[in-house]
């Protein structure tokens, strides 16, 4: 006979969903009409909302995965419980429905064997007996009842609104409701060690540079964000032409819109090539506008930063976080640079879509801004309250990373909805996006539209110094520190050497990425290539080699490069396909 606790594992997560949705509709639904006949119309609509919180849902499904494996693991009849956990249909039986509602509305009475009474013909195989599956169902609700007690918010507003119901209703019940009602929407009351334990988290998840593309063949390279990061320029967006010149971007738009033998991609494109040919009809008459990255987020309330691939979006963005939480952390309300010290809210745009459950950002934003790691339940609340107040810095990252040309549409309606909501409190809002995937979704609204430049040569130099001498440090420890400089300098002096006799080189430099690229092959000794292509090929057979090497695999038994490569092509395929 299979294990009915390996069974539980899949069933509990089936059950817990369909207990939830039963708690959750008949449970809540029956109160709130209750509060509504004693004039509490208010509190019933409250009440009712309950049905769409995310949280308590969560909290529901989980006691309801722990009642099963609690049953599957305790109950007698090893039978019974493998076919019922089989079954999982056995929670949507009217009388079970029925049953769980009441422990819902009354989780410290007992369960009634009458409520179940003459409800199981025909539903199991004729060797269980009514008798025998109401005992085990009997037996089941009784430890659900026992673990839906522990969901406190739930429990405590139930029990609250039973009072209301009867002649024990008083003011004071109404006010309890009420208050515990506020608990659930906006959770528990922040305090200082809820705004400091989330300071210490958003400082130590942007601590460091993202490591990503820059492994290198000893041990992986942690370089101080702050120390590292090099100020950018940007240039303003030209803006669009006069308004005959815009109905015929318009009608091409709309024209190209409704083409079906077009891949999303292939639209894209060509709506870049569009976009481009209407805006340099206007770059005549346009005044270049150029200006630094921090003076744009210190100045302006609502931004659009757009950019290559490796241009430095996230990089600007985490360093943002960074920087306000750590002044912030020390008690400064103003910075020389970066203006204001407000509360950092930093998002991947793309987990709100992965994980966003039908919640609009506005919701999503407060109660995960740390993903899977809650932390301090009482930090949503912080986060509602000083986005109310106009005290946040809203950094919603990588709007391009939504693949799905229809999806990223949503994503964006969301991230205006919640510039929308929350700009006229005060609050600063910066939207980053790759150039392609932009277009076809822009953000509504009077934002600033900005592209990040590519690098100056004081820029470069200043990386190059900061980046070579971080490097030397970790991948050379046991050396001097004067050694460790020589070896940074003579990286310095070699690269820079290379940007200077070699225009390619000089080309694909000035994009922070692909520096870094760089400073990675010059250090294995190879030559710089001139081409974008050359250099992503190059790097990718260095990677394949290096990093391999790196974690010890000997020499013999390094994958081909050439199958590499094929595998790699395929992989890249696939990923512009999808």
């Amino acid at each position: 006979m299979p294990d009915p606790t390996l069974i539980a594992g899949t069933a509990s997560a089936v059950i817990g969903v369909r207990v939830a949705e039963t708690i959750l509709d008949k449970a809540v639904n029956y109160v709130a009409d209750k509060l509504k006949e004693r004039g509490e119309k208010e509190l019933a609509d409250r009440f009712a909302r309950l049905r769409s919180d995310h949280k308590l849902r969560a909290q529901i499904q989980a006691a309801t995965e722990r009642a099963v494996e609690r049953w599957t693991s305790d109950h007698p009849d090893r039978d019974l419980t493998l076919v019922l956990t089989r079954d999982t249909q056995f929670v949507d039986l009217p009388s079970v429905r029925d049953a769980i509602a009441i422990i819902a509305q009354r989780p410290f009475d007992s369960i009634a064997a009458e409520t179940l009474r003459g409800k199981f013909s025909n539903v199991l195989p004729a060797r269980f007996d009514s008798a025998r599956v109401e005992r085990g169902v009997i037996a089941f609700l009784e430890i659900l009842r026992e673990e839906l007690a522990g969901v406190a918010d739930l429990r405590d507003a139930l029990k609250t609104a039973a009072d209301i119901q009867t002649a024990r209703a008083t003011q004071q019940s109404a006010a309890t409701l009420d208050a515990i009602l506020r608990r659930i929407e906006h959770g528990p009351t922040p305090t200082d060690e809820t705004l400091q334990n989330y300071l210490n988290w958003v400082i130590d998840q942007h601590r460091y540079l993202d490591p990503r593309g820059t492994m290198q063949t000893v041990r992986q390279v942690q370089v101080l964000l702050d120390e590292i990061y090099v100020s950018l320029q940007a240039e303003a967006e030209p803006p669009m032409g006069d308004a005959r010149d815009r109905r015929v971007f318009e009608r091409e738009l709309d024209e190209l819109s409704k083409r079906d033998d077009l891949r999303a991609e292939e639209k894209e494109d060509l709506y870049e090539i569009l976009l481009g040919r209407y805006a340099r009809g206007n770059v005549e008459t346009t005044r270049r506008v150029v200006a630094e990255l921090a003076e744009l987020v210190r100045e302006k309330n609502k931004l659009v930063i757009l950019g290559d691939p490796g241009a430095g979006k996230t990089t600007l963005m985490r360093y943002l976080a960074l920087r306000h939480a750590q002044a912030m952390k020390r008690g400064e309300t103003t910075m020389t640079d970066l203006g204001a010290t407000r509360l950092p809210l930093y998002l991947r745009l793309a987990n709100y879509a992965e994980n966003r459950d039908n919640r609009s950002l506005a919701d999503f934003l407060p109660t995960s801004i740390r993903g899977d790691d809650d932390g301090d339940p009482a930090l949503a609340t912080l986060i509602r309250e000083r986005l109310a107040q106009g005290a946040c810095l809203v950094l919603l990252d990588g709007l391009d990373e939504v693949i799905a040309p229809d999806e990223r549409a949503q994503i964006a309606a969301q991230a205006d909805a919640l510039i929308r909501a929350y700009e006229n409190a005060g609050n600063r809002f910066v939207v980053t996006s790759r150039v392609a995937g932009y277009r076809t979704a822009p953000l509504a609204g009077d934002l600033l539209h900005y592209t990040v430049c590519e690098m100056n040569d004081e820029q470069i130099k200043r990386f190059l110094d900061c980046w070579c001498h971080a490097v030397e440090r970790f991948q050379t420890p046991d050396l001097s520190p004067d050694a460790q400089n020589a070896k940074a300098q003579a990286e310095i002096d070699g690269i820079t050497d290379a940007i200077t006799k070699n225009p390619g080189v000089r080309r694909l430099s000035a994009n922070p990425l692909l520096l870094r690229v760089l400073a990675l092959i010059h250090r294995t000794g190879a030559r710089l290539p001139q081409r974008r292509i050359e250099l992503y090929r190059l790097a990718a057979d260095t990677l394949i080699r290096d990093w391999e090497l790196a974690r010890g695999i000997p020499q013999a038994a390094l994958v081909n490069e050439a199958e590499a490569n094929r595998l790699l092509a395929e992989l890249a395929a696939w990923m512009h396909e999808n």
